[in-house]
């Protein structure tokens, strides 16, 4: 036995079977450049899914939609009531994009003993992922201040006010916002971060709205002074405290979670891990259910889609805005697009909830025949979609008060969805 392991190899403490061991001095990573290596590693990936989202007809859809804002432009602005307060819609609207600012600093778990003892060369870290965050959301901003800048100049703009503070002023207040948040998250007393919450909130509707509603132009010497008060005093109560770590791997993995479910919605993500609402007042409409086999995957899949995050929110909205779209239009074929293009656009996105669960082991196991999952899949995106047209087909009543045409309309569309996500 003594010559039998005489005989095998000695084995190098300095080398592994993925290659030689890293000295100390090699494995201090330069830390400005694991940012920039793990944000184009996140750029790819997302590239890839929205090449897959556009081919889904997802960008046919917006394209169609912008080129009917173009056409039917003068009937949506004819369409708008003169009590309607625009000016309060138009704070409301950009309060909530510059008081929203996402952190995303793309923290793992691993981080948290390795990177917290050099906590301190962090700066050039950080300093990279809050400008790749803020380019963002900056260029989110700059488009809907774009597409809604027409109906400001006609409607909302007084004639002392310069076109160009349309836009620097909620640029202005975006970095404030995110500035502000940020430095808040260092903040562990819950009671005070909250307070200082409903602060910036206040202070970016307070502001919004004086510009919006054309208020006295000595105020803006008063919000400049306590903008700069906040952020003087922010920094002082900041300046010393630790990066909140574990807040930051939390807030990572719920933007890294809300952006595969909204993948999920159109294209198969295999490590989505979907945002869930319990939404208990809709329970009774999985109860009415009947108790038996054939039932067993409509079940899954109608709780899935009333406690999705994504899923039901999206149908949600895209019901709202085209209700309100073909209300406000008057033109019966601008109409009758943009009531096909809704449910065109709704029947895409239903499609991305027969692969919620497909990467489930417990899922496959279930003694269902995959012909029912598919038929249970058909069955709730028919009645969802049949739901959508009727509530479409309402608005289109009340627009063009015409009961035959708007029934017309919603038997064509109802024959079509039950053709195409037929048995």
């Amino acid at each position: 036995r003594r010559k039998k392991m005489s005989r095998l190899p000695k084995r190098d403490l300095n080398h592994t079977e993925a290659g030689p061991l890293l000295s100390p001095g090699e494995m201090q990573v330069d830390l400005s450049l694991l940012a920039g290596q793990r944000i184009n590693q996140f750029m790819g990936e997302a590239i890839r899914y929205w090449q897959y989202i556009g081919q889904s007809g997802l960008a046919l859809s917006v394209i169609i939609l912008f080129l009917l804002g173009l056409i039917y432009y003068d009937q949506l602005l004819a369409g708008i009531p003169n009590w309607w307060p625009l000016g309060i819609t138009y704070a409301i609207i950009f309060t909530w994009l510059c008081f929203r600012t996402p952190q995303r600093h793309f923290i793992e778990e691993a981080d948290l003993i390795f990177l917290t003892p050099r906590e301190r060369e962090m700066t050039n870290y950080f300093n990279k992922t809050c400008l790749y965050n803020l380019t963002l959301q900056m260029a989110g901003l700059v488009v809907v201040l774009i597409l809604l800048y027409p109906v400001y100049r006609d409607l909302v703009q007084g004639v002392s006010q310069p076109g160009w503070a349309y836009f620097l002023l909620p640029i202005v207040l975006k970095g404030w916002n995110y500035y502000t948040h940020w430095s808040t998250l260092k903040m562990v007393e819950g009671n005070i971060r909250y307070t200082y919450h409903l602060l910036r909130l206040g202070y970016t509707f307070g502001l919004l709205l004086w510009w919006f509603e054309k208020g006295p132009w000595w105020f803006i010497i008063g919000f400049g002074l306590a903008g700069i008060a906040f952020l003087m005093f922010d920094w002082y109560l900041t300046r010393d405290r630790h990066y909140p770590w574990l807040a930051l791997l939390e807030l990572e993995k719920k933007q890294r979670s809300r952006f595969y479910s909204f993948c999920q919605a159109f294209v198969d993500v295999p490590h989505s891990q979907p945002q869930v609402k319990r939404r208990a007042w809709l329970a009774p409409l999985v109860s009415r259910l009947p108790f038996k086999q054939e039932a067993a995957i409509r079940y899954l899949y109608l709780k899935t889609w009333l406690r999705s995050r994504d899923h039901f929110g999206l149908f949600v909205r895209l019901t709202v805005l085209g209700s309100l779209g073909i209300y406000l239009l008057k033109d019966v074929w601008g109409q009758g697009l943009l009531y096909v293009l809704i449910l065109f656009t709704t029947g895409i996105q239903l499609r991305g909830i027969k692969s919620e669960h497909q990467h489930h082991l417990w899922f496959q196991l279930f003694p269902v025949q995959d012909r029912l999952r598919k038929q249970s899949v058909q069955w709730l995106v028919r009645r969802l979609l049949t739901l959508q047209a009727v509530l479409l087909a309402a608005a289109l009543w009340v627009s063009a008060d015409s009961f035959p045409l708007t029934f017309l309309i919603c038997l064509v569309a109802l024959v079509a969805i039950h053709l195409v996500y037929s048995r």
